[in-house]
């Protein structure tokens, strides 16, 4: 009695493994900021940082966006271009961001090339918080 049991556990999961064989692979979005151009403290490797990850992540069949040095528009803008593009459930999303950033609190901020950041108010207005990444759809 075991011994039929393990060839019918056996067919199970060879027939499962078959059957995802032919699925269609799941697509593969990533977003990619690289920040580098701030007016105090600009960074040196933030855009080459982000050009090796789009190289890497498109080798491994990414539709990959790249945008650099975004202004604080153009974060919320691209997050939610992004997310529109995206029309299978099962998709892969990856998002990179090489950048100022800052936490205040339990908030982590993504800081915009433009941000004129004096006080936590300044902060809130021009920066991105990072766990509305996840809400952005």
């Amino acid at each position: 009695m075991p011994y039929k049991l393990a060839v019918l556990l056996l067919i199970g999961i060879l027939a499962t493994g078959i059957s995802h064989a032919f699925e269609e692979p799941a697509p593969r979005y990533a977003l990619i900021i690289g920040n580098a151009d701030y007016q105090q403290s600009p960074l040196a490797n933030a855009k080459n940082d982000a050009t090796d990850m789009v190289a890497a992540l498109e080798s491994l069949n990414y539709g990959v966006t790249l945008e650099l040095n975004l202004q604080a528009v153009g974060f919320k803008t691209v997050v939610r271009r992004l997310y529109r593009q995206i029309e299978s459930p099962k998709a892969i999303t990856l998002f990179y961001y090489a950048g100022h950033a800052v936490q205040v609190g339990n908030t982590n901020y993504l800081i915009p090339v433009n941000a004129d950041i004096t006080d936590v108010d300044s902060l809130q207005d021009s920066a991105l918080v990072l766990d509305q990444l996840l809400y952005m759809i």
